[in-house]
């Protein structure tokens, strides 16, 4: 005796494109008139998966119904949730008595410790958590936390940038950071620094003094990135780089590697971009080492054998370079068809598929073959492009308040993401995934993944005797038989053993409600005896008009299916002999006649 399974597929995909779903989303910030400045800037992940952002302003926050007030002026506030976004805590950096604190960057470590990097202005001590420390006014100070935002220690950096350098990169046990006008440093837990790396001239012609590093990455291998704009020559050991453009109107991007001791790899330009107008220039590395950088050309940038001639009368054109793990050109792409997308964030996508840059864009623009809607001023979009520069998905996820682009990213791991944002007023109710939050003059941060927003339509594909619906979904799924819900069916697939009709259910039960059906999938089991004597099975006249008679050797059901897939008759077999099928009341036209895994042609006239 041999057992076989047979199976019949009839199903129709539909392709639909959809933003990308939010899991969860909040807001914070202040209701009235007074500002929070800056909006999300900075996302960090503890080894808990909780999440820090931080925001400054100089009024009242209020954050998830908690609020928290201003040291004086303008104060630093770091927010920490859980992983499904409930608020922990609202943590503050300021000064007592008059003067502000600006932050710039944060790093968690591996025991979840929380590094700040931000500036005080002109005063000589800031206060961390209501625990009041000295400092040096207008310079970089870098500041450890514990979990709960207590202070550990602070650091004077040493280098003041005019409030600008805002690199930070915690790696392997230590943090990097800078600490002069041309100098990177690496410090162990403990504040103590155990290596530099500096560049070995600069010269510029502008009033610029130093190299400002606002960008950086690891690679595999675990040599680090960095990366700087500057305005002027600047040397590492024997290497010497001259920006091609005007000084003064153009900032080349500088991308340097080393290793985790310091020790230089190689430095090398991008000419002809401009100072960004956020916090960071983005860079992301692929899981082949090559290197990425979100940048604004306002001239002409050459790399490989693209050439980008940018905006030289705004901001620039918003551009993805590419160069590989030595530094060496591979292209360069305009992220949309007109250079008014500008990436502000950027991060290697968690299964090695790609690379999503965020960011803000104005006007209707396209970026691949995805069609963005209008936008009076920088609403936020993410898009996600391959190796190559091609575009894979690109869509807005908020349509007001404008001015709120994506500021900040980090992947939080199977597929997820996290984005922040500002939220440049209060009258506005931003609505992520169909789910509004709270309208607040401050800072937004969302959960993403690459789930759709809506509810797709699923699919079956068949192998052996397994049932698969796509696309993949982490809704509530749920797969039928006859139309009756299978009890405790819930997964991506379903092994079958009895005949009949299947069809599987996709749900959303928050954000964006909804559900969707696939078409239903006939599937026939078959017991077969001596499998490789093939069984009797014919019918006449063909073409019918009236009757159909149907001979076979087997006593299994008879279905017989019109164009679209669907079963217009079923009839069951009473012997292995003959049956006769009234086939008076169907259409005219070509039918399938199907008994186990023997299928006929017939047509109906």
């Amino acid at each position: 005796m041999k057992n076989a399974l047979f199976f019949l597929l009839t199903v129709f995909s539909v392709h639909t494109s959809f933003a990308q779903r939010f899991d969860w989303a909040t807001s914070g910030g202040y209701s009235g008139v007074a500002n929070s400045f800056l909006g999300a800037i900075d996302i960090a992940i503890d080894p808990d998966g909780n999440i820090y952002t931080m925001d400054s302003g100089n009024g009242q926050q209020i954050c998830q119904g908690v609020t928290a007030e201003p040291y004086s002026s303008t104060t630093t506030f770091i927010y920490k949730f859980t992983p499904e976004g409930e608020l922990i805590f609202i943590s503050r950096v300021g000064v007592i008595a008059g003067g502000a604190f600006t932050p710039f960057n944060i790093e968690t470590d591996n025991e979840g410790n929380l590094y700040l990097l931000g500036q005080p202005d002109g005063v000589t001590s800031i206060t961390v958590n209501d625990e009041t420390v000295s400092a040096v006014g207008n310079t970089n100070q870098l500041i450890k936390m514990d979990s709960n935002g207590n202070l550990i220690w602070n650091h004077n950096t040493g280098f003041a940038g005019n409030g600008q350098g805002c690199m930070l990169q915690y790696h392997n046990g230590f943090i990097y950071y800078q600490s002069g006008d041309l100098t990177l440093s690496k410090m162990n837990p403990d504040g103590e620094i155990e290596g530099q790396l500096a560049a070995t001239y600069y010269s510029s012609p502008t009033a610029s003094s130093g190299i400002i590093f606002k960008g950086s990455e690891v690679f595999s291998n675990g040599d680090l990135l960095f990366a700087a704009y500057s305005r002027g020559i600047v040397a590492y050991g024997e290497d010497t780089l001259t920006n091609i453009g005007n000084p003064f109107l153009t900032a080349p991007i500088l991308m340097v590697r080393c290793t985790e001791n310091m020790e230089l790899g190689w430095a090398r330009y991008l000419s002809n971009a401009r100072n960004p107008d956020q916090n960071f220039i983005p860079v992301a590395i692929d899981a082949d080492d090559n290197v990425y950088a979100s940048v604004q050309v306002n001239s002409e940038m050459t790399i490989g054998d693209d050439t980008i001639t940018g905006d030289v009368s705004g901001i620039g054109s918003g551009t993805i370079v590419k160069i590989d793990e030595n530094g060496g050109d591979v292209w360069a792409k305009m992220i949309d068809n007109t250079g008014k997308a500008m990436g502000w964030c950027m991060a290697a996508s968690s299964d090695d598929t790609g690379i999503f840059v965020g960011g803000g864009y104005t006007t209707t623009i396209q970026i691949g073959s995805f069609q963005l809607p209008s936008a009076p001023n920088a609403l936020p979009f993410m898009a996600k492009f391959d190796g190559d520069g091609n575009f894979t998905n690109a869509f807005n996820y908020l349509t007001t308040p404008a001015g709120s682009g994506a500021n900040c990213m980090e992947p939080i791991g199977n597929g997820h993401y996290m984005v922040g944002g500002k939220l440049p007023n209060a009258a506005s109710v931003p609505v992520f995934s169909c789910t509004p939050i709270d309208a607040a003059k401050g800072f937004y941060l969302g959960s993403f993944s690459e789930q759709p927003d809506q509810v797709p339509v699923p699919t079956i594909t068949v192998n052996s005797n397994v049932l698969t619906a796509s696309p993949v979904f982490e809704g509530t799924i749920e797969w039928f038989l006859d139309g009756e819900l299978i009890p405790g069916e819930s997964e991506q697939t379903l092994t079958v053993t009895v005949n009949g009709n299947y069809s599987v259910r996709y749900s959303y039960d928050t954000g964006c409600v909804g559900e969707e059906d696939s078409m239903v999938l006939f599937v026939s089991v078959t017991d077969v005896s001596n499998i490789g004597e093939k069984p009797v099975f014919n019918c006449y006249p063909n073409p019918a008009r009236t009757y159909l008679t149907v001979t076979s050797s087997s006593n299994l059901p008879i279905y017989i299916f019109d164009a679209t897939g669907k079963v217009v008759i079923q009839h069951s077999m009473k012997t292995t002999a003959e049956s006769v099928l009234d086939v008076s009341n169907l259409a005219a036209g070509i039918y399938t006649l199907k008994q186990g895994a023997e299928t006929r042609l017939v047509v109906k006239e």
